[in-house]
């Protein structure tokens, strides 16, 4: 017996998908950034709690001015972990390299310079009452986990996604992972680089 021409007499099984079928309705493209102080641990040791509540307070305060002038979204504060979320990816790596060069410019100044890593990535997620909901999220996190002080480490679909519209280079470094440098900040004793990884 021969399939149906008509398409409304079609089996469920070889029906076409549906155009326009249900999806959830907040789903979309944006920009995630995570922010961590490094060694933030030992600083307390050395220094003691209350130089170390004064250096988390300035780090907060500075990565405060620059998530807002990113237009960017404080989605948690743990500890010394920031999570921020930004409906552009632009803004989001803006802003990271922000955070970066505000606490390297500290290293000049009488107080205890800011050691801070920070990771970016974009994707689709889900937004819930409690929150943004998918891998990039967690692959943001993860980069952050990779970020040395002093660096913004963002994945290769940031990198594809801003190339021609963040005035950074990307290059190749030493490391197994490709690196930006951002030459309009070479006053800074830590180069910015911006690692590349998939």
């Amino acid at each position: 017996m021969t399939e149906p021409t008509d398409p409304e007499l079609r089996s469920p099984r070889t029906a076409p998908p549906l155009v326009g079928a249900a999806r959830p309705a907040s789903v979309g493209t944006r920009g995630f950034l995570f922010a961590d102080l490094r060694d933030y641990t030992s600083y307390v040791d050395t220094h003691g709690d209350r130089a170390a509540a004064a250096l988390l307070d300035r780090y907060r305060t500075s990565v405060r001015s620059a998530v807002a002038l990113a237009r960017g979204a404080e989605i948690r504060t743990e500890g010394d972990s920031f999570y921020v979320v930004f409906e552009s990816v632009s803004d989001a790596v803006y802003c990271g390299l922000a955070i970066v060069e505000a606490a390297g410019a500290t290293a000049d100044g009488p107080a205890d310079p800011i050691h801070v890593g920070v990771g970016v990535h974009a994707g689709e997620t889900i937004e819930t009452a409690e929150g943004f909901v998918g891998s990039a999220v967690n692959i943001a996190a993860r980069l952050c986990a990779e970020a040395m002080a002093g660096e913004l480490v963002v994945s290769d679909t940031v990198r594809a996604l801003t190339r021609t519209s963040v005035e950074v280079g990307f290059e190749t470094g030493g490391r197994p992972l490709p690196r930006l440098r951002d030459p309009r900040r070479l006053r800074l004793r830590r180069p910015i680089r911006l690692v590349g990884t998939s």
